[in-house]
C-alpha cells in the first residue's frame, strides 16, 4: 500500500469491499476509493470453503511476510457488500 495514503502514526479508517470473482476487492482509505484488483478464483471454487485464511496486517506475497507495525482498533465483516455511500457515513460517523 503507498504510505502517502496512510501516513505512520496517523489513525486512518481503511474498507476492503469483497464484490465477488469477477469484481474483485476494493479499497477504501478515510471514506474514498483508491484501488481495485481482482482475486484470481474462478465462481465454482466457492467463497467460504476455498478462501484460506484472512490475513491482516501482512504482504500476503511476499515470502519474508513483511509485517505491519500497526494496531488495528476495530473491525468488522459484513454479509454483503457496503456501497460508496454506505462506507462514507461509516468514516464520517466517526473520524478522531
Amino acid at each position: 500500500m503507498d504510505t502517502n495514503l496512510a501516513p505512520a502514526d496517523t489513525w486512518f479508517h481503511g474498507v476492503f469491499v469483497f464484490h465477488g470473482p469477477s469484481a474483485g476487492i476494493s479499497m477504501f482509505i478515510n471514506g474514498i476509493f483508491v484501488s481495485s484488483d481482482s482475486v484470481g478464483w474462478s465462481p465454482d471454487q466457492g467463497f467460504r470453503e476455498n478462501m484460506g485464511d484472512v490475513v491482516l496486517g501482512r504482504e500476503f506475497t511476499s515470502a519474508d511476510y513483511n509485517y505491519a507495525d500497526a494496531t488495528v482498533d476495530e473491525l468488522y465483516f459484513w454479509e454483503e457488500a457496503l456501497s460508496e455511500d454506505q462506507i462514507a457515513a461509516l468514516y464520517n460517523w466517526y473520524t478522531p
